[in-house]
């Protein structure tokens, strides 16, 4: 299975997103792309998902990892799902900080 059809399976098992689904083709283009991040989080919950990719910076320069951790824990207070695809495969993490930590640790 490539990592998208593991990302749809993840879908399925859990039954999101149920709105903006169209977030996953904006996913499969990222991990389809010219320059596909080998490692990343990927966050799924009932209004779409989020892919992070630990080596992007925002516009200013600041750290993505750093601008998603600030995201997560103010402005979304739905129940989330949280991933990283390890190269190999996509593991479940507990919440948004420890697939931040890893993908800090092996991004």
């Amino acid at each position: 299975m490539n990592i998208y059809g593991h990302l749809l399976a993840a879908c399925d098992r859990l039954n999101l997103p149920v709105v903006y689904k169209t977030d996953l083709d904006h996913d499969r283009k990222q991990l389809e792309g010219d320059d596909p991040p080998p490692v990343f989080g990927w966050v799924l919950y009932d209004c779409g998902t989020h892919l992070v990719d630990p080596r992007s910076r925002d516009n200013r320069g600041i750290p993505m990892l750093d601008v998603f951790r600030d995201v997560f824990r103010t402005m979304f207070t739905t129940d989330r799902n949280c991933f990283v695809w390890t190269g190999t495969e996509l593991r479940p993490m507990p919440n948004a900080d420890a697939m931040l930590d890893f993908l800090a640790a092996n991004g």
